[in-house]
């Protein structure tokens, strides 16, 4: 699916899943996003109201990416602009929507539906000592490239889904800034369908 057209399904308080299933020789960890994924790792996640509200607050910056890209007249610079926004924005979803951890009176606990999907995944995040676990800082997040093939080694802390949503009102602002006009290389790769997608709804 399009960058572009998930974003607005989140806009739309709508969730898109994908109709294939893991084998029983992978429930530990699969790279690709399967149907146990979307229903055991995210779906469960919307029934929160606050944590809702981030979804849709971040499809609303995907909007405000295609409106910014639309006024950008010369085709490099509108591309190289795109292309860095949506790097951007995957980012800081894979860093927080995907595999993203909380603090509670607890410890710190798991909202990422990356992690919530996958049970080994879950104690290797919270215990294994080969995890580093920082607090998010935004301009981190969004320049930090991630692998999809293994257990990740790098997670960021929030403090609560409040604080999620403000940092997605900061990495709009940052977006109305031209701050993620420029950031670092590295995946996730932005494909010709996903940039074709906000072009199209810039228009």
């Amino acid at each position: 699916m399009p960058a572009f057209v998930f974003f607005d399904c989140l806009h739309n308080r709508e969730f898109p899943t994908t109709i294939t299933i893991r084998s029983s020789a992978k429930l530990d960890y699969l790279p690709e996003p399967d149907i146990f994924h979307d229903i055991a790792g995210h779906v469960p996640m919307h029934t929160d109201r606050h944590f809702a509200d981030t979804l849709v607050r971040f499809g609303e910056c995907a909007h405000t990416a295609a409106d910014i890209v639309s006024g950008i007249r010369d085709e490099t610079e509108r591309i190289h602009t795109l292309t860095n926004i949506i790097k951007a924005m995957a980012r800081f979803f894979w860093f927080t929507i995907e595999f993203g951890l909380m603090r509670s009176p607890n410890g710190l606990r798991v909202y990422g539906s990356g992690l919530l999907s996958s049970y080994g995944e879950i104690e290797h995040a919270i215990d294994s000592p080969n995890v580093q676990r920082y607090p998010i800082q935004l301009e981190w997040a969004i320049n930090q490239a991630f692998e999809i093939h293994h257990y990740q080694p790098l997670l960021f802390i929030v403090d609560s889904f409040d604080h999620l949503f403000s940092l997605v009102d900061r990495l709009e602002q940052w977006m109305k800034d031209g701050k993620l006009n420029h950031v670092a290389p590295g995946e996730p790769g932005v494909n010709e369908s996903d940039l074709k997608s906000f072009l199209d709804a810039g228009r």
